[in-house]
């Protein structure tokens, strides 16, 4: 990743993966948890993308780094946030309210707009692999109308990354194509150049190593020859 990031597309999988309850007893303990991590936010997040999801009416909700969910209008419109305190989640619908998926702790939880759990729930055992590479992917159509994420970086956008992405488009059907959400203008400078700078810092390193390697080889040489 850190040399040019992997290509992305579309996910392989079919939609057959079952969300179960669970138990009351553990029901219990995760919404404890999670009301507390839960809050409710009027402040777009400034962060890349990683995930998001398209309700039937043009609505859509975006994942920026795990750390914030955004829910925007069919205009692109911010309505609000939904912040966390831990990472990574995905991001889905479940009717009018948010779907957030945790992978870490393999459940899911859906959160209205006042910001309230609703429902926890499990992933059957056996679905989570094609659940999470449906959530994860980069390019979805609904209702015959294409969303997919973008680069505002054009190199980037070339080469198809999974790293800094900044912008979220819809595509018509006749092409027309129009960015809902670009957030570029809030990442700092050096944010924007990582794709580059970080090649670039594991070559130093890497060279680095090399010379000192060379060098204990040669003392330990000279301590041989004396």
């Amino acid at each position: 990743m850190l040399l040019g990031g992997l290509p992305f597309g579309a996910a392989a999988g079919e939609n057959g993966f079952d969300l179960v309850p669970f138990m009351p007893e553990e029901e219990a303990r995760i919404r404890k948890n999670c009301d507390k991590d839960v809050r409710l936010t009027d402040v777009p997040a400034a962060a890349y993308m990683s995930s998001f999801a398209v309700r039937e009416d043009g609505w859509f909700a975006i994942d920026f780094m795990g750390k914030q969910v955004d829910v925007f209008n069919e205009d692109g419109e911010f309505q609000y946030g939904i912040t966390f305190s831990q990472n990574p989640i995905r991001v889905d619908w479940d009717g009018d309210n948010v779907l957030i998926a945790r992978i870490r702790g393999a459940f899911v939880a859906t959160v209205n707009s006042q910001g309230k759990v609703e429902k926890i729930m499990d992933i059957r055992y056996g679905n989570g692999d094609p659940y999470w590479r449906i959530l994860e992917k980069y390019e979805k159509e609904v209702n015959g109308t294409t969303y997919r994420f973008n680069h505002s970086i054009e190199r980037l956008e070339r080469r198809r990354v999974l790293t800094q992405i900044d912008q979220f488009v819809r595509i018509e059907p006749d092409g027309t194509e129009t960015v809902l959400v670009d957030v570029s203008s809030k990442m700092a400078p050096f944010m924007k150049h990582l794709w580059i700078i970080c090649p670039i810092l594991f070559v130093l390193g890497a060279i680095i190593a090399i010379f000192r390697a060379i060098d204990e080889w040669r003392t330990g040489q000279e301590k041989t020859n004396t």
